[in-house]
């Protein structure tokens, strides 16, 4: 994946900070991939161990930084989803900007299916809630894999009863409703974390087509600072700041995994 976090972003989420901007990127991605490999796509009743990684990450700590697209005030998600076309995501499977914008109650936004194309495989994630704090992070993780899902292939859980086990009252009946449920998640009730049957047929089914799947690779999991195992001298990653000037990172160099991190400021 490719992740922008836009200045919005970067001041109120990451607190102004490159270092609490990236430990909020990471902490979020490493959920989600944890919570994707856990889906059984094929029904064999095993996980089948597809989920997401950093590949690059680009973080715009100033409405002036050299190449924000985002820099622009909206409050229409549509047209700050599009600005991703000022945005080089070249050989992403899915990129998604992190935002902290008033967008009149949207949490997230994405393209359906895009999974792999050279655009429009972009989401939009917004971290404001409706109140103006920032939303829980166990809301924001499902955000992000309901929206990550339409770019994957699926559509939203609202036809079909097996896929809506507590009616359109979005309950705790029956375990709750999945993650691709159209109104947004607290992740309260068991189902809030899981791909309902129409989800996993739908993102199955695109999956078979190698055009869909030509971006993904074979990877062993994350490197993580709390789950999964220490990080190593191997997981140092490029880290720069306005003309690609290299800069130590501290504990964060050895504990995040992507291939090219930048953080541009205003010049």
């Amino acid at each position: 994946m490719t992740i922008v976090a836009d200045h919005r972003f970067f001041q109120n989420v990451g607190f102004g900070s490159v270092h609490k901007t990236l430990e909020a990127i990471v902490w979020h991605i490493e959920e989600v991939d944890h919570l994707y490999r856990q889906a059984d796509w094929n029904n064999d009743k095993a996980p089948d161990r597809i989920g997401v990684s950093l590949d690059k990450v680009i973080i715009f700590t100033d409405a002036a930084s050299p190449g924000n697209a985002f820099k622009d005030e909206t409050t229409d998600d549509e047209v700050f989803l599009k600005r991703f076309a000022g945005v080089n995501t070249t050989g992403s499977c899915v990129a998604a900007v992190f935002t902290f914008s008033d967008l009149g109650g949207t949490f997230g936004i994405s393209y359906v299916g895009t999974v792999c194309a050279p655009k429009y495989n972009w989401a939009l994630i917004n971290f404001r809630n409706v109140d103006g704090e920032i939303r829980q992070r166990a809301a924001s993780v499902i955000t992000i894999m309901h929206e990550v899902a339409h770019v994957f292939g699926a559509n939203h859980d609202e036809n079909e009863t097996r896929c809506l086990p507590a009616g359109q009252n979005n309950g705790a009946d029956n375990g709750g409703n999945y993650i691709m449920y159209p109104t947004s998640a607290f992740g309260l009730y068991e189902n809030n974390h899981r791909f309902s049957p129409c989800s996993v047929e739908s993102i199955a089914k695109n999956f078979q087509d190698a055009k869909r799947t030509r971006c993904m690779i074979d990877r062993s999991p994350t490197a993580a600072p709390s789950r999964r195992r220490r990080a190593t001298k191997r997981d140092v990653f490029r880290y720069s700041v306005r003309q690609n000037k290299p800069l130590k990172m501290g504990v964060w160099s050895q504990m995040v995994k992507a291939n090219e991190i930048f953080a541009y400021s205003k010049t």
